[in-house]
């Protein structure tokens, strides 16, 4: 009886041993699948003078972060979301957003929105030269 008991005990502790290495792999390959997991979500509109697309994030609080933009001459991502996200596109017809090592606070509502961008509001500004 005793060795049965014995045998018993180094099974458990053998089989509890296994479960641990067991989900430390799990979280291993977890970890190393998010960090190469990207996804891409696409964007387009047909308005011919339209030429920004702006990209935002609505979370958990409903607010809308706004995450940068694309337009004809650059793409401009905003400071808190360099390395995490980037675009693809000129703000003209299409463009992407993708964000890279995906994690469950990136679980969000993401907007995109067609601009034109003008700089007509400004002709009244008058600058003094020298």
């Amino acid at each position: 009886m005793q060795q049965l008991q014995f045998s018993l005990d180094i099974s458990l502790h053998f089989i509890q041993e296994v479960f641990i290495k067991i989900d430390f792999m799990l979280r291993l390959l977890s970890n190393i699948f998010y960090q190469y997991v990207v996804s891409e979500i696409k964007c387009s509109h047909k308005i011919p003078s339209y030429n920004h697309i702006l990209w935002y994030k609505q979370g958990k609080d409903k607010a809308l972060q706004l995450l940068g933009y694309l337009n004809l001459n650059s793409v401009n991502v905003e400071s808190e979301m360099n390395g995490k996200i980037s675009f693809i596109g000129d703000g003209r017809n299409d463009g992407s957003l993708s964000i890279s090592d995906l994690r469950l606070n990136d679980s969000a509502v993401y907007f995109c929105a067609a601009s034109l961008h003008s700089a007509a509001h400004l002709s009244g500004v008058k600058t003094k030269t020298s």
